[in-house]
């Protein structure tokens, strides 16, 4: 049976951008362009079609395209961003408090100059794992201890990849530069793996960027191409191995419809629970719960009424996406 679509009976009066969901129902949506950003809070029954809009505090300067999470004690994390008013790239980052309805600051990784849209994950421990924009390193932060570690670096630069986190703790992405191979990284031993070559290509081979990728019920990861380019926007499902030194096992899906030469919008829908990376960029990211691309043409919302009736969805990851 197909799903339907309501629009929400109050609009925002401004164009809206990323968007997450905290883990009290509400949805955080940053006003594009801006530093602002505002909550959809659920009416009495659950509804987001019956929501209503309120400020909240304002981050210190305005980001587009930027990683992000949700940590284990409901704050947000966001660093970087591809465009700023701190500057193209940059490694500044800060953390929301949705109960105080305040930002602060947080410090950048050790000699990293740029962070950007980086790729990023939330891991089980409640950190956030970010890849670098032109080298290989990858950085670890602990919010407990507000600081950054090193973590291992991958074979190639993991900008513009999707990370997507598995049941297993452990992080599988397709490389988004030659030689376009994939890779998985074990928490548990700090190590990437090679993960084999693709059966399928996945990524726009011009702009390096690639689409939405998510875990599905059955443990596999269905991985969306960018745009089809030269045939390379396609459509790939990945499943995992029985243990992490096993190979697993890419397999093509079917290509996505093609809508005036542009790729159409994907998501998982309620009740599903998911871990994603650009979320997992790439993310990640899921309409109406996390932005891949400001609603600049309009500020018009719509939520699937399934959504409305499950405020709580789970998310464990929310990263950006580069301009398209």
């Amino acid at each position: 049976m197909p799903g339907t679509w309501q629009a929400l009976t109050h609009q925002p009066t401004f164009n809206t951008s990323t968007m997450i969901l905290l883990s009290d129902g509400r949805i955080m949506v940053q006003e594009e362009a801006t530093n602002h950003w505002h909550a959809l809070t659920p009416d009495s029954y659950g509804s987001y079609v019956d929501g209503s809009w309120s400020p909240l505090a304002d981050m210190s300067f305005w980001r587009r395209y930027y990683a992000s999470g949700m940590l284990k004690d409901g704050r947000i994390v966001l660093i970087g961003g591809e465009q700023s008013g701190a500057g193209g790239d940059t490694n500044k980052g800060e953390i929301y408090d949705p109960v105080s309805d305040s930002w602060s600051s947080m410090p950048s990784p050790p000699g990293w100059a740029q962070v950007g849209d980086a790729a990023c994950c939330i891991l089980p421990s409640g950190d956030l794992m970010i890849g670098a924009l032109t080298t290989p390193r990858c950085a670890i932060f602990d919010p407990v201890t507000d600081s950054w570690s090193p973590a291992a670096s991958k074979a190639i630069r993991p900008n513009e990849e999707t990370w997507v986190l598995l049941p297993d703790d452990t992080i599988v992405s397709p490389q988004c530069f030659p030689p376009y191979r994939s890779e998985r990284y074990s928490i548990s031993s700090n190590a990437w793996k090679d993960e084999g070559a693709l059966p399928v290509s996945v990524v726009d081979h011009v702009m390096s960027e690639i689409g939405p990728a998510m875990l599905m019920y059955n443990g596999k990861v269905i991985y969306f191409g960018a745009a089809d380019v030269g045939g390379n926007g396609k459509t790939a499902i990945y499943t995992p191995p029985a243990i992490y030194t096993g190979p697993g096992h890419g397999q093509k899906a079917p290509t996505f419809p093609i809508l005036a030469a542009k790729p159409l919008s994907a998501t998982i829908v309620p009740p599903a629970c998911f871990r994603m990376a650009k979320s997992w960029p790439r993310v990640p990211r899921l309409l109406s719960i996390t932005g891949a691309r400001p609603f600049t043409s309009s500020n018009t919302i719509h939520l699937a009424t399934l959504l409305s009736r499950r405020p709580l969805l789970r998310t464990m990851l929310s990263s950006s996406t580069g301009a398209a």
